[in-house]
């Protein structure tokens, strides 16, 4: 029978407050490791001779523990719990469930000891991926063990005679083929055992009959580099080499490759300089020995790696090399600033703008307004400062809005509001309502409101939106923004942003990064809506569910998928009790506490983006599986006064929201509207919009 080992590294990156890692605790379920019952380290592997072994944990509770089988005794001092256990006399290795327990967090440990002839339970075979790996094979005890690896250089064994285990290490492959060896292990005088190891082949590695590869080392004494330009008109991009201070390391050339290409060779030091050391060397038009710099083309924004290769003195690679990586984000210019997708709130709904190039230097396109994804305003850029002016701007193209009584069609414009005698009406005509101006590094941006002159007086503006003009009728969302307000960027407008195609224009595609497309206000009938801001860039998500009146939650991005993640959590955002985000399985409540957090259900959106799927997902929970059928908040009081614990209580008002789950983007046109007054600067006077056939009734924006 083969086996497969691999070495498998897990990189776990903490989200805010939030991590739903999805792992599997010993009886299966879906958890994240709290800080209660944290094991530190564990030395569980026995020889058949017998011994001792610990695990440590980390907590600041009493630690307890016990063991289901006899021959392995338990015993606890503070944090450390100790396993000692008798010979093993049986032929094969045996097993014990090691039981901990901690504040009320508990963790399973297999601890195993080896039979006193567990050599004759080895494999034939053994394959290994081409990453190579480690195997440890136990041994009895009837005399001194030989290990013969001399057929092969790419495993090394090591005999531990004190555990008696043969630890083999199976170096990683370079080559595009399987690769086979044989092992031969004696013990004592009268058992001899051959083992077949087996190589998985390197999909990037060397062909058959390309040169064997020359081992590169690295040059101490070099220190690659890239120099970021300060002048975005530079058309050339610089890096270098620093040379430690009394050292050489001999002649170098100086090669840039992106990191794309690098990962595209297999992403192995080796390989990839076996096959282009000498090409480039060949190429290269300056070689070097002290500190130097060397000018290049202008870069994209990207990752790079810069790299120092000795040379001999007939320019012929030695084989020394030194090595660094770097990203280049773009030096944006002040028009630059404002491209990409920006995050405005408007009355507790996230518009996304996006505003791409319009006249090169002059002007913009401007998308998102009042949540329109169709209507295109324009914007101005003013080359002296560095702003950008939004204008009041008619007739920018048909609009489809739903009123009390139906569609309404009808011109639509971008005015700005002011107050008057204590109504709000919006003012016809052209004028600038706001003039944007970004920070230094472009991740936001104010909006400072202008005035606007009548023929009754001159007035600030305090807010603007998108109206659909019908005759003398004007129809506009009734959420609305505010002046003076920021707007945050949430793609860059260098081109490095992940929803720019290779090529593309800067702030072409903004916005269509796995990350940008959950952004909005989600419909879930019945006149539910859920908003899904931006919570820590690329990550996580803070989201707001009209059902759950208000209640604010996290919600995180599994960047492998595009998926959305939904985890049950505390929030301790009231003064009242505690409030968990959680589960609901029938009539039985599955929930989060302090030390973990479940994942509960995964949300996963349609092609084009304009729906999403939340559905349930399976865990283990006192020992059965269960999936929720909701979601919703309850209310958890830890103890009623006499220190006992009161339980869970749904909150009243608050609607579950039912697994699984199909919400719809919102758009402009499926908010509620109203009609408004306006000022006609072509009639120097204030209008009052007239009753259309469409609506039952109008109102005012308040």
């Amino acid at each position: 029978m083969k086996r497969i080992f691999s070495i498998l590294l897990t990189l776990i990156a903490a989200l805010g407050v939030f991590s739903c890692q999805t792992e599997k605790d010993a009886d299966g379920s879906q958890y994240l490791a709290g800080p209660a019952l944290e094991i530190i380290s564990k030395e569980v592997v026995f020889a058949p001779q017998g011994g001792s072994g610990s695990i440590v944990i980390n907590t600041r509770e009493t630690v307890s523990a016990s063991a289901d089988r006899s021959w392995a005794v338990v015993t606890v001092a503070g944090n450390r719990v100790t396993i000692t256990v008798d010979r093993n006399e049986s032929l094969e290795s045996r097993y014990a469930t090691i039981k901990l327990a901690a504040g009320g967090a508990s963790a399973e440990v297999t601890a195993q000891q080896f039979g006193i002839n567990s050599a004759y339970a080895w494999d034939d075979t053994y394959t290994f991926p081409y990453g190579g790996g480690t195997l440890d094979l136990p041994y009895g005890e009837s005399g001194t063990v030989w290990v013969d690896v001399s057929e092969t250089n790419w495993i090394t064994a090591q005999v531990d005679e004190e555990n008696h285990l043969i630890h083999f290490t199976v170096a990683k492959s370079i080559y595009n083929y399987e690769r086979v060896a044989h092992v031969t292990v004696t013990i004592g005088d009268d058992y001899t055992r051959e083992l077949t190891f087996i190589q998985q082949k390197n999909p990037a590695g060397l062909n058959p009959g390309e040169e064997e590869p020359v081992e590169f080392t690295v040059q101490p004494a070099w220190t690659p580099k890239y120099i970021q330009p300060t002048d975005p008109k530079d058309p050339m991009s610089t890096v270098g080499v620093d040379v430690a201070e009394g050292q050489s390391g001999g002649r170098y050339f100086i090669q840039v490759v992106t990191q794309a290409d690098f990962n595209a060779a297999g992403a192995d030091e080796q390989i990839f300089l076996n096959r282009n050391a000498a090409t480039w060397a060949a190429a290269s038009p300056r070689l070097f020995r002290a500190s130097s710099t060397l000018e290049i083309d202008k870069l994209q924004n990207g990752s790079y790696r810069v790299y120092a290769i000795g040379v001999n003195n007939d320019n012929k690679v030695n084989y020394t090399y030194a090595v660094a990586t770097f990203n280049v984000t773009k030096v944006l210019s002040p028009y630059e600033k404002f491209l990409g997708t920006w995050s405005y709130d408007r009355g507790g709904i996230e518009d996304i703008w996006t505003i791409t190039e319009k006249v090169p230097n002059q002007s913009y396109n401007v998308t998102g307004i009042d949540g329109n994804t169709v209507i295109t305003a324009e914007a101005v850029f003013n080359a002296a400062d560095g702003t950008m002016t939004l204008s009041a701007q008619s007739n920018l193209g048909e609009n489809t809005v739903n009123t009390d009584a139906g569609e309404v069609t009808g011109q639509a414009g971008i005015y700005g509001r002011i107050l008057y005698n204590g109504t709000e009406y919006y003012v016809t005509g052209s004028y600038p309502i706001f003039i944007a101006t970004p920070n230094a590094d472009a991740s936001e941006a104010t909006l400072a409101p202008q005035a606007v002159s009548t023929n009754v007086g001159d007035f600030d503006i305090i807010g603007f939106s998108l109206y659909t003009i019908v005759g003398q009728s004007a129809y506009a969302a009734v959420t609305k923004g505010s002046l003076p307000a920021t707007i945050k960027h949430l793609t860059q407008g260098s081109g490095s942003d992940p929803g720019d195609d290779p090529g593309d224009n800067p702030g072409d595609d903004p916005g269509s990064d796995a990350y940008s497309k959950w952004i909005g206000t989600w419909n879930a009938g019945s006149g539910r809506t859920i908003t899904i801001a931006p919570g820590e860039q690329g990550k996580s998500y803070l989201v707001t569910d009209s059902g759950f009146g208000g209640f604010e939650y996290v919600t995180l991005l599994d960047s492998s998928t595009g998926e959305m993640l939904f985890c049950t959590q505390l929030v301790d955002e009231y003064d009242i009790d505690e409030y968990y985000f959680i589960g609901i399985d029938g009539n039985s409540l599955r929930y989060g506490d302090e030390d973990q957090d479940y994942l509960l259900a995964r949300g996963v959106l349609s092609a084009n983006g304009s729906s999403m799927t939340i559905s349930p997902v399976k865990y283990m929970s006192d020992g059965k599986e269960v999936q929720a059928s909701a979601v919703t908040i309850l209310d958890y009081q830890t103890e009623d006064g006499n220190g006992y614990d009161q339980g869970w209580y749904g909150l009243n008002g608050i609607d579950d929201l039912t697994l699984p789950a199909t919400l719809t983007k919102a758009s402009s046109s499926s908010l509620s509207v109203a009609r408004a007054n306006y000022y006609d600067m072509n009639l120097n006077r204030f209008v009052h919009a007239t009753r259309a056939a469409a609506p039952t009734k109008s109102r005012k924006i308040q």
